[in-house]
C-alpha cells in the first residue's frame, strides 16, 4: 500500500508547476506574487488541493482578472525566520533553503510573508540544561527584519505584506480560553505523558498566541511595513480560536479558503 500524501508533496512531484517556487517560469508580463513561509504558507494538513491559501488565492485573483497575476508558493514546512545557529536546534532556517533564494531571484512585485510559527517551537529560555529548547528569542527581531528588508530592497521594490500567524489551538486539556500570561513559561520537556503536550507546547502556544500578535506588528512598522494581515485575530486570537477552522498548529481546508479570502 503507498504511503498517505502528504499535503506539501506537490512541491516535490512537481504536480502542481503553476504555483511553484520557480524563477525560471515566472511570466513578468504579470504582477509576480511570491508566498514566502512555512507548513501554514505550503498548506500542510490539507490533502484536498495543491498549494494551500495560495492555490486558492491564485483561483481566486485569476478568475477576479483573468490573465493579470502569476503567484508562486515559496514556503517551506518546518523552517524558522532566524538564521543558522541563531538558537534553532530543532528546525531549518528559512535563510538557508533555496526557495529564499529563488524568491528573490524572481523579482516579485509582491511578497507575502510570514514566519515565526516555527521559531516559536525553540524561543527558550530553557527550564534548565538538561532541555533542548532551542533560543530564537535572541536573535527573532533582527532576522525577520533583515530577511523582510531583503525583499523591500530589491530593485524592482516590490510591496510587501506581512502576516501574523494564527493562533495554536492545543490538544488535550488546552481547549477553550485562556488568558495570556506576564511572562510566557519557560520550556521543559515535550510530553508529560505519552500524547499529552508536556509544558513544550503551552510554551510555544503563549510564544504564537501572547508574544508574535503583538511582535510582528512592531517589526513591520520598524521596516516601514503596513500594518500585517492579521491571521491571529481572524482565526479568533487567544479568547476564542475558532477550532473548526484552526484545528491545531495548522488549518484545515476551510481555514486555508478562508485565509485566501481574508
Amino acid at each position: 500500500v503507498p504511503p498517505r500524501a502528504q499535503a506539501h508533496d506537490w512541491q516535490r512531484d512537481g504536480s502542481a508547476s503553476d504555483i511553484s517556487c520557480d524563477a525560471a517560469l515566472v511570466n513578468h508580463s504579470k504582477v509576480v506574487v511570491a508566498a514566502v513561509g512555512d507548513s501554514i504558507t505550503v498548506g500542510a494538513t490539507c490533502n484536498t488541493w495543491k498549494g494551500g491559501f495560495v492555490k486558492v488565492l491564485a483561483d481566486l485573483l485569476e478568475a477576479a482578472h483573468p490573465g493579470k497575476y502569476d503567484v508562486r508558493d515559496c514556503g517551506v514546512c518546518g523552517t524558522d525566520a532566524v538564521r543558522t545557529g541563531h538558537g534553532n536546534l530543532r528546525h531549518r532556517s528559512y535563510w538557508s533553503e533555496g526557495n529564499h533564494n529563488t524568491s528573490l531571484l524572481m523579482k516579485p512585485d509582491m511578497v507575502i510573508f510570514m514566519l515565526g510559527t516555527n521559531d516559536a517551537d525553540e524561543w527558550g529560555p530553557c527550564a534548565n540544561s538538561s532541555v533542548h529548547c532551542g533560543n530564537t528569542k535572541s536573535y527573532y527581531e533582527q532576522d525577520w527584519k533583515d530577511m523582510v528588508n531583503g525583499y523591500i530592497n530589491l530593485p524592482n521594490k516590490p510591496s510587501v505584506h506581512a502576516m501574523i500567524p494564527p493562533p495554536y489551538y492545543l490538544p488535550h486539556g488546552f481547549h477553550g480560553n485562556w488568558t495570556c500570561p506576564t511572562t510566557c513559561p519557560a520550556f521543559t520537556d515535550n510530553e508529560t505523558e505519552p500524547g499529552v503536550p508536556g509544558n513544550k507546547e503551552a510554551a510555544k502556544a503563549c510564544v504564537i498566541d501572547c508574544i508574535l500578535p503583538k511582535l510582528v506588528p512592531k517589526l513591520a512598522a520598524e521596516v516601514g511595513l503596513a500594518p500585517p494581515v492579521n491571521l491571529f485575530e481572524f482565526f479568533g486570537g487567544v479568547d476564542s480560536k475558532n477550532e473548526t477552522l484552526m484545528p491545531g498548529l495548522h488549518p484545515d481546508c476551510g481555514g486555508y479558503t478562508a485565509i485566501a479570502h481574508y
